[in-house]
């Protein structure tokens, strides 16, 4: 199973866009599972839904930080290498999806009664967010491969 599948797989099981594209990327840097799951928890729904970055986008900084991320304040060259890459994907979610904030990809604020149920009515999280889901973890897998 490819780490793209396996976020799609999480995702399509209940776990939120930011869980889902995190856990794939985890194992070589050291967090289990469990520890991703935990720590990527209140990234979904842009932010604990309080309409803020989509929870793909948000998981993807997230590996992103452990595959390039400084272990050290004095470490300013892998920080801003880190910086770079962030920049680099959201660039390129942007280019594709025009936005990175839940309510501007999705048409509806998730932090509002209001917009929770109309995302639910429009079944966001079954025929929009997976799309998300596998840009990200798609173009995470993708930098692997280079």
């Amino acid at each position: 199973m490819t780490k793209t599948e396996k976020a799609k797989e999480l995702f399509s099981s209940g776990f939120n866009c930011a869980q889902a594209v995190l856990v794939p990327f985890c194992d070589r840097h050291g967090i289990g599972e469990k520890q991703a799951l935990l720590i990527a928890c209140g990234f979904g729904g842009g932010v604990g839904r309080s309409d803020n970055m989509c929870g793909a986008v948000s998981g993807a900084v997230m590996a992103l930080g452990l595959k390039y991320g400084a272990e050290k304040a004095a470490d300013k060259e892998k920080k801003e290498l880190c910086y770079a890459k962030v920049r680099e994907f959201i660039l390129s979610f942007r280019n594709k999806y025009g936005e990175v904030s839940c309510t501007g990809l999705l048409g509806c604020n998730m932090g509002t009664k209001e917009g929770f149920e109309e995302a639910k009515k429009k079944e966001v999280h079954t025929k929009v967010c997976p799309k998300f889901v596998e840009f990200a973890a798609g173009y995470l897998e993708g930098m692997d491969n280079k």
